[in-house]
């Protein structure tokens, strides 16, 4: 009854269009958004919608010459990279006048700033665009169309998701660490462990307690000074080892290898919104439900809260962010939350402290500017915690 109640409505704007074609490109066009956030629920009223706006359509436009929508039609979507794809589409106008361009609309799901590929060739018949420049981990919609001097006609949209882009990159002290790239950002998909600023200055290791209490030198150190937890969790920084300049005054900073940088709590913003907007929340809500989607699949406490990290772990890290529950170093020295919680250092700061950003065992989503630790935000700069450093790519 919701069902027929909601396209009853909707249809009520249809004297507001002048053809048929022109109707169904629109109410496609607003259903794309609607279609891909309610996919997995709401695909019947989609349909069933398109199914009374064309028969309303007809009623309204009579005979009109136009061509009918379902002689364009985009068979598929193959070769599905990172960046690129390939589109296959039919055209089969024979009863109509010349066909004088085919090609291809294309767009990520926002559907506002087409873009559009011509093809080559002109007339009937099936052929292939590849699509390229497509970013890393989005959800795309595409569309065949042909022209003649009659119009346009437009195939119905179709919709896919590029991969996430895998890659490797290396510190000074020659580390290896895999990297994955999110829309316009590459991450490190490991934490941080270097021993060396890109200087090749070494960063002290501080590991009792008495030392690292009151240090504002830059410093690192391993979880319960463990050094096989260093290969598993990576290195534990204090804040002065991520702010370290190459000099006083200067905008550099040395902790992040060449080229990359310690994200500050807006680059964390722009990574967390473009994986709710990707449909990486837990059952592909457009929330923050992103933790599952980016922690590891193992070494997590159990949590019996659906969603959580720790929920069923075997279907985290789809995000193939890979983050582990490293734990932190408090301000006094002590070790704590290993297994528990993932803490990162951001550059940004709220007032004296220093903004983190943490993922829990026991939360759906990915919290930015906790205030788990300090009432106020951020936490105090001698304490240590994960870093995970990106960069801006193309």
């Amino acid at each position: 009854m919701y069902y027929v109640l909601f396209c009853t409505l909707y249809c009520l704007r249809i004297p507001t269009f002048v053809s048929s074609t022109e109707l169904l490109v629109k109410v496609e066009a607003d259903l794309l958004k609607f279609n891909y956030k309610y996919m997995k629920t709401k695909f019947l009223l989609y349909n069933f919608i398109l199914l009374l706006v064309s028969a309303f359509s007809v009623l309204l436009t009579g005979c009109e010459d136009t061509p009918d929508l379902q002689q364009v039609s985009l068979i598929e979507v193959t070769n599905v990279t990172a960046n690129s794809a390939e589109c296959k589409v039919t055209v089969n106008l024979n009863n109509s006048s010349k066909i004088t361009e085919r090609g291809v609309i294309y767009d990520n799901k926002e559907w506002k700033q087409q873009e559009v590929i011509t093809d080559t060739s002109t007339g009937d018949g099936t052929f292939t665009i590849k699509l390229e420049n497509l970013l890393p981990g989005t959800i795309y919609g595409a569309r065949g169309y042909a022209k003649n001097s009659e119009g346009v006609v437009y195939s119905t949209i179709y919709s896919f998701k590029t991969p996430l882009k895998e890659g490797t990159m290396t510190d000074r002290e020659g580390n290896e660490y895999k990297t994955i790239c999110i829309g316009k950002q590459e991450w490190m998909a490991e934490n941080l462990r270097t021993a060396t600023y890109n200087n090749g200055t070494a960063i002290q290791n501080v590991t009792a307690a008495s030392a690292w209490q009151g240090n504002t030198l830059g410093a690192y150190c391993v979880y319960s000074n463990t050094a096989a937890n260093k290969e598993i969790y990576g290195s534990l920084y204090n804040w002065y080892a991520v702010n370290k300049r190459a000099s006083s005054g200067s905008e550099e900073t040395l902790l992040a290898p060449e080229g990359w940088r310690v994200p500050s709590m807006d680059d964390w913003n722009t990574l967390m919104n473009h994986l709710i907007s990707q449909q990486y929340g837990y059952g592909g809500v457009e929330e923050n439900l992103i933790g599952k989607a980016m922690a590891s699949t193992t070494l997590w406490n159990e949590s019996a809260t659906e969603g959580a990290v720790g929920y069923e772990m075997n279907t985290n890290n789809t995000a193939l962010f890979n983050i582990l529950p490293s734990g932190y170093r408090t301000n006094r020295g002590t070790y704590s939350r290993l297994g528990e919680k993932a803490y990162f250092w951001t550059t940004s700061m709220i007032g004296t402290n220093a903004a983190y950003v943490m993922l829990s065992y026991d939360n759906a989503g990915l919290v930015i500017d906790d205030t788990e630790l300090n009432a106020s935000g951020g936490y105090v700069r001698a304490g240590g915690f994960a870093v995970r450093c990106m960069r801006d790519v193309e």
